[in-house]
C-alpha cells in the first residue's frame, strides 16, 4: 500500500575461528569469541518503495563484499541494490571483508579462502536480517 511501515531484523555475523581479522598491520586470526558480532537492519516502506539500512560489526566493506551482500539481499528479498545502505562500525575485532592479498596486514594467499568464506557467510546473514524485517 501507500502507507508508511518500518521493520527490524538482526543476525549474528560472528566469523568462524581462523578467519583473518583486519587492521593493526600484522597477521591476526579469530581464536575465540568474547561477544557475538551482529548485523542489524531497519527497513522503511512508503508508496510502494522500500529502503533498508544495515549496520554491521565489520571494519568496512569493499566493492566486492558490498556487491556480494547486495546480491544476497536481492536474491532473498527482491530488494534492488540501490535501496540498500550498508554501514560498518569499523571494528578491528571482526572478520576481514577485503578479498585481497595484503602482506602489511598479514594477509597472504593462504588466508584468502577464509576471507571468501566469511564474505559468503556475512552476505547470507545480512540477507537473513533484511528478510526478518519484512
Amino acid at each position: 500500500g501507500n502507507g508508511f511501515s518500518a521493520g527490524f531484523g538482526r543476525a549474528d555475523i560472528t566469523p568462524a575461528l581462523g578467519t583473518p581479522i583486519p587492521g593493526y598491520y600484522g597477521k591476526r586470526l579469530v581464536t575465540g569469541v568474547l561477544d557475538p558480532l551482529e548485523a542489524s537492519a531497519v527497513a522503511f516502506s512508503s508508496g510502494g518503495k522500500t529502503a533498508v539500512v544495515v549496520a554491521m560489526d565489520t571494519i568496512s566493506t569493499d566493492k566486492a563484499a558490498t556487491r556480494a551482500i547486495a546480491d544476497a539481499v536481492k536474491a532473498a528479498t527482491g530488494l534492488p541494490p540501490e535501496s540498500l545502505f550498508l554501514h560498518s562500525s569499523h571494528t578491528h575485532t571482526g572478520g576481514s571483508t577485503r578479498y585481497a592479498v595484503n602482506p602489511a596486514c598479514g594477509v597472504t594467499e593462504a588466508e584468502l579462502p577464509a576471507i571468501k568464506a566469511y564474505v559468503k557467510l556475512l552476505s547470507a546473514r545480512v540477507a537473513d536480517a533484511v528478510k526478518a524485517d519484512k
